[in-house]
């Protein structure tokens, strides 16, 4: 946000209105308490000249009832309902900031600025103000009249208080809210069910829910029973959700299973230790058999064991296409078996994945030097696997094109050989991945080649000569195949490519 400077000011009045107010895009008037401002005439000439789409206030502070007249409150509320009154002209505001104020009168003066207009789509509450039931209910209020919602952030809006259910429960009436964050907010119990409501009553596709501290087993439990039936949501945040304990996430995992859940994009800070392998291997069985499409896993403390089998089940999935996985990992008193617990699960999962595109490891922090380099060299080779040619086509993993990883003591940065395969992959034509894999990396031998020269009087081999040789650049199978068997291509031998040998 742009504050609106003194000199500003004075331009947007004395000025000419139209040039100075149009190449505004955004601004905060933080202070209301000047009186040597025209507050309505500078509102006007926003409401009706310019194209002005961010609008922020702040420190706005509720008059006491001892407060004159003549009291630097009242006369920053006055300023500020003048100024209201001219902005109320415009139509071209798409988003509202509000920030550390504690007066009731804010949403009282902004409902009818924007009441029906379709263009305000966006709301920001930070730093308090919520906290009292005064403030909510105006709130409540205003939010059903802005109907054209489609974002709205509560960032810290209160401490602990009773008020935040009410403030949650009012977004029901938000028939257009699309997307949805709760960041710092104190929740009491039934809070969840409150959010739970606003999902099976809005057509919110993306949610973010931060530092709900309080929210436990039971809290996402009803967000699981709400995606059970829910068909518009497609993006979900959760993140330091500290008291939800391993049965709960398994439990929410499994509820999105549900045949009517639309969610698509998942990310989760569990918080949360998996003293059993078998534990780890639950969660990710249960992720498995959703519909996911992106997992975004933080925090998360698992046994070598354990991360075999939740790599090797998670990849099961039959629509997971990018996977984070920001893990720890259970203290194990031998880097060896942590380096090799970790590089045998990416590999082993990989191996009969067809589907993840995207790989991100983010604080590999647990593994030593050559366990980074063994996760890289076990994703190599199953990129290209080059024990025949049969193994090249059929057991190379052709889906991940993208790879990143990360740690706080170890060179990272994925080795050039392996940028070059996952480039590869990025192609859109399967068949060509396959066939520039052979002619780049496969090296022949007599075996291979033999295999083919046994093809030499059926229709395919003219269509192996035509596959290997489809470009000039990559021939390496085709060139060994020549100096092999150079008879191949004498034309004593009467054969004509595309059409069997005349009989004599």
């Amino acid at each position: 946000m742009v504050a609106l400077d003194d000199r500003k000011r004075s331009l947007l009045r004395l000025g000419d209105p139209h040039e100075e107010v149009t190449h505004l895009e955004s601004f905060s008037w933080a202070d209301f308490h000047s009186g040597d401002v025209d507050w309505e005439g500078d509102g006007l000439l926003i409401g009706q000249y310019g194209h002005l789409e961010q609008l922020g206030f702040e420190d706005l502070e509720q008059p006491n009832n001892t407060d004159t007249v003549e009291s630097e409150e009242v006369k920053a509320l006055a300023n500020f309902r003048a100024f209201c009154k001219g902005v109320a002209r415009s139509r071209a505001i798409k988003e509202l900031y509000l920030d550390g104020f504690g007066s009731d009168a804010i949403f009282s003066t902004l409902s009818p600025v924007f009441e029906g207009n379709n263009t305000f789509c966006k709301l920001c509450v930070y730093q308090g103000g919520l906290d009292s039931e005064s403030v909510a209910d105006q709130f409540a209020s205003a939010i059903e009249k802005w109907r054209y919602l489609r974002e709205i952030e509560l960032i810290e809006t209160t401490d602990e208080s009773p008020c935040e259910g009410r403030t949650i429960s009012a977004l029901k009436s938000c028939k257009n809210l699309r997307k949805l964050t709760i960041d710092g907010c104190r929740s009491i119990p039934n809070d969840c069910a409150e959010l739970a409501d606003v999902l099976n009553n809005t057509p919110l596709e993306e949610l973010i829910v931060k530092e709900f501290t309080d929210i436990n087993d039971q809290g996402v439990a009803r967000l699981g029973g709400a995606l059970q039936t829910n068909t518009t949501l497609k993006a979900l945040t959760l993140e330091t959700l500290s008291s939800v304990t391993f049965m709960g996430w398994r439990a929410f995992f499994t509820s999105l299973q549900s045949p009517e859940c639309a969610l698509e994009n998942l990310r989760v800070y569990m918080s949360v230790e998996c003293s059993e392998d078998e534990e780890a291997e639950s969660i990710a069985t249960a992720l498995a058999n959703t519909r996911l499409r992106s997992f975004d896993l933080g925090s998360a403390i698992f046994s070598p064991n354990g991360w075999r089998s939740f790599f090797t089940n998670l990849l099961q999935s039959n629509s997971l296409e990018h996977l984070n996985a920001s893990f720890g990992v259970a203290y194990v008193d031998d880097d060896e078996i942590i380096d090799d617990g970790i590089a045998s699960a990416i590999a082993n999962a990989l191996g009969n994945n067809t589907t993840l595109k995207s790989l991100n490891l983010p604080h590999l922090d647990y593994l030593s030097g050559d366990g980074v380099r063994a996760v890289f060299s076990s994703i190599e080779e199953l990129l290209c696997n080059t024990k025949s040619l049969r193994a090249a086509a059929a057991s190379s993993n052709h889906s991940l094109s993208n790879l990143s990883c990360s740690a706080a003591d170890h060179h990272t940065e994925v080795p050039n050989d392996l940028v070059a395969l996952l480039q590869l992959n990025q192609s859109d034509n399967k068949a060509e991945r396959v066939r520039q894999k052979i002619l780049r990396y496969y090296k022949t031998d007599h075996s291979d080649v033999d295999e083919l020269v046994d093809l030499e009087w059926t229709e395919v081999m003219p269509h192996a000569f035509a596959w290997a040789g489809r470009d000039a650049a990559d021939c390496n199978l085709l060139y060994r195949l020549i100096r092999r068997v150079p008879s191949l291509f004498s034309s004593a031998r009467g054969t004509v490519v595309g059409k069997r040998k005349r009989g004599k």
